[in-house]
């Protein structure tokens, strides 16, 4: 017999396979906040992690689930909404429910910071570190950025600071990179666990935004060196890669960037044990062309060299950027 329910769950897995092939998730009709607490979870992880938040919203209003899901799932949702007093809320009611949640406090820390609360943030991050186990494993090194945003260079740049680089040289050169797309088939084929990012620390391995997303991370120290460049370089150099150099803006592409930058933003934050150093494209390629470091770039340099116990100086760069 076909139930509602398992219609529902027939759907979900039909727009598990929609949402992987690039498309977009719609709720189906017969889904509403008065569905069973356990399916509404489920189906609004899915629309979580596609961004449909529109129809996201709608579906976590009925306030009598409240259920430590639940109240996760609407922390969630506010954060990458940035509704911070909503998100503290949700947040707090939360961690009322199950106290022990690492992450539930990380949370709240931002939101306490984004609502001018610093002295409660700083509680709440140091508690959620107190939760977590001290772990004296290896540093996982990640590089991210969108395509064309300088990942490749990134890890180049890191190899020469002595961090070997997880690469299986399957993508081969080519013009646009001529030293290699430093990636990994495990990471393009979206086959990679937590376990096999475990077996990778002291290493570094490219995960581009917005896969960094949804990449099951594992816990302890991480140093994140995240490429920035203007968005209007990053999707014309995408457009000259693929020789599509006049097809024009499609109508949300620049707002989906920027917005996945903002999520990416967030979700980062949310870990005490994760070091995000910032690189501007520009800035590196200026660097090596004028022989000089600018301020901002030398921070961020500083903050790299302590990080892999090397300094990065203007001659480990011209070794690096040609």
């Amino acid at each position: 017999k076909v139930t509602n329910q398992s219609n529902l769950i027939w759907s979900y897995y039909r727009s598990l396979v929609e949402l992987k092939k690039g498309k977009q998730v719609f709720l189906p009709e017969n889904l509403t906040n008065r569905c069973l607490e356990e399916e509404v979870i489920l189906w609004g992880k899915l629309l979580l992690k596609s961004g449909a938040y529109n129809e996201l919203e709608g579906l976590v209003s009925n306030p009598e689930h409240e259920s430590v899901d639940m109240w996760n799932l609407r922390a969630r949702f506010f954060l990458l909404t940035e509704h911070w007093e909503k998100c503290l809320d949700a947040a707090l009611q939360s961690a009322g429910l199950l106290f022990f949640q690492p992450a539930i406090h990380g949370i709240a820390a931002i939101s306490f910071s984004k609502l001018g609360m610093h002295d409660e943030a700083k509680t709440a991050k140091a508690l959620q570190i107190k939760m977590l186990a001290d772990d004296q494993a290896e540093t996982l090194y990640i590089v991210t950025g969108a395509p064309r945003s300088g990942t490749s260079m990134a890890m180049q740049l890191l190899e020469a600071c002595g961090i070997p680089a997880v690469t299986d040289r399957v993508r081969k050169s080519n013009a646009f990179n001529s030293k290699g797309f430093y990636e990994h088939e495990k990471l393009r084929s979206w086959t990679v666990d937590e376990q096999w990012l475990i077996a990778q620390r002291g290493k570094a391995i490219k995960i581009v935004e917005p896969l960094i997303q949804d990449a099951p991370l594992p816990r302890g120290k991480k140093v994140v060196v995240r490429m920035k460049r203007p968005l209007d370089q990053i999707l014309q150099s995408q457009r000259r890669m693929k020789g599509q150099e006049t097809v024009p803006l499609g109508l949300n592409e620049r707002v989906n960037w920027e917005d996945a930058f903002k999520k990416t933003s967030l979700i980062l934050a949310i870990d005490p044990h994760t070091i995000v150093i910032e690189l501007d494209y520009n800035e590196l390629i200026s660097a090596v062309e004028d022989d000089w470091i600018n301020e901002s770039l030398l921070q961020s340099l500083q903050l790299l060299s302590k990080a892999v116990n090397k300094k990065v100086d203007i001659s480990l760069l011209k070794s690096v950027i040609s």
